[in-house]
């Protein structure tokens, strides 16, 4: 074979193929073996620093990849990317969480064009502490931005909870044309058929819960997801705060719950920086909110009761009296309807046409008459007395039946 023949077999040049001729004469067949065969590439990351990758994905274990390379690069100082993490951890046998995912076909409802448009409520009862408490973290996300607007920690799901986040919201952003939200009691009532007299005369058109009224008062439409697909943004934002949100609070040092919710006040905005993306419409869609010092008397329950004679109002088996500011008794009609203002902190307030009274006061009340105790004896009924026997009654009874014999029987 000539060298051009073996050129157009090789797809090389005529000179390249008497270069490799004369290279086989000297070094045999390691000519063919590439010259970079065994040497450590320029930008290979050196035994220290994955040492340190694996020493720090202890402390970060339970979070993805590309959480601890944003960890590492912002608490270590070491800028690898990801996909290098996945590497050492791989070669060091550390097993992942976060495995590869292939992509999904799915058809998803397109996102709202306004800031505030739409607000997706939920909770997601998880080990956020890392000390094996289960504890549920209330939050809300925008839907056209995906934009974390508030969240709160507390031991259970409940109504204060979501009072919080509600207050939270109003603060930082305002009022938000509806809430998107799954059927908990806590949102919809079971009975909705079922109206009070006082609600008829309102012109409702069904029964609200307590977190239901406080919306009817701040105009926000509640809307009710029919499965968890349905509110998928809320839902995925779970999966994401619960592979970074553990780790950063351990590693803040974070605690306790009361910690905690001062902690995220500051992870929302790093969040919101990393996550959040840009409305199609600029204008935002929240109307602004009303004084704090008046959310608070919104954001409470609330039960209707009837006014004594006394002006009092009895609740939960006490009765109270209602004070105006220059500390004199409020007086009502017997029957007024009064509802009972039950606030996040705890304290109670009485509302009436309007008005709101922060001063209610507990009567007090009379020591208990405590029963005597009674021997064994002093227990058992006692026989009726009985008549004796001059007694008119006895008398009368004899007559009655004298009258009533027959005259043979009498003769």
């Amino acid at each position: 074979m000539t060298n051009t023949d073996a050129a157009y077999a090789l797809g090389l040049s005529v000179r390249q193929v008497q270069r490799i001729k004369r290279a086989f004469e000297t070094k045999g067949h390691e000519v063919f073996l590439h010259g970079n065969t065994g040497r450590k590439p320029a930008f290979a990351l050196c035994e220290k620093i994955k040492e340190q990758i694996v020493e720090k994905a202890s402390l970060y274990q339970g979070t993805s990849c590309q959480h601890i390379c944003e960890l590492l690069k912002e608490k270590e100082g070491i800028c690898v990317s990801a996909k290098s993490v996945i590497r050492v951890l791989k070669e060091k046998g550390v097993d992942l969480l976060c495995a590869h995912k292939g992509a999904r076909r799915r058809k998803r409802r397109e996102r709202r064009k306004k800031r505030g448009e739409l607000i997706q409520l939920d909770a997601s009862p998880f080990d956020w502490l890392s000390n094996g408490t289960i504890c549920s973290l209330h939050g809300a996300i925008d839907d056209a931005t995906s934009e974390i607007v508030a969240l709160w920690l507390a031991e259970t799901e409940h109504l204060n909870g979501y009072f919080h986040v509600l207050e939270n919201m109003i603060r930082t952003c305002g009022i938000p044309r509806a809430l998107y939200m799954d059927g908990h009691t806590i949102f919809f009532s079971p009975h909705d058929g079922k109206l009070t007299e006082e609600e008829e005369l309102e012109g409702k058109t069904v029964a609200l819960t307590q977190f239901g009224k406080a919306l009817d008062i701040l105009c926000i439409q509640p809307i009710r997801a029919s499965s968890p697909q349905a509110k998928g943004r809320v839902e995925r934002l779970w999966g994401t705060l619960q592979k970074r949100l553990p780790v950063d609070m351990r590693v803040a040092g974070i605690r306790t719950i009361e910690e905690a919710n001062r902690f995220l006040v500051e992870y929302i905005h790093r969040h919101n920086t990393r996550f959040a993306v840009e409305a199609l419409d600029a204008q935002s869609a929240f109307f602004s909110g009303p004084p704090e010092e008046l959310v608070r008397f919104i954001l409470c329950t609330r039960e209707n009761r009837k006014t004594a004679g006394d002006s009092s109002v009895s609740w939960k088996g006490e009765k109270y009296i209602i004070e105006e500011e220059r500390g004199e008794q409020k007086l009502f009609r017997r029957g007024t309807s009064v509802s009972i203002l039950t606030l996040m902190d705890g304290s109670l307030a009485a509302q009436h046409e309007g008005i709101v009274y922060t001063i209610i006061n507990e009567i007090p009340q009379g020591p208990k008459i405590e029963e005597k105790e009674m021997s064994k004896e002093e227990k058992k009924p006692k026989n009726p007395s009985k008549p004796a026997p001059d007694h008119p009654w006895r008398k009368l009874k004899i007559r009655s039946a004298t009258s009533r014999k027959s005259p043979v029987t009498a003769a």
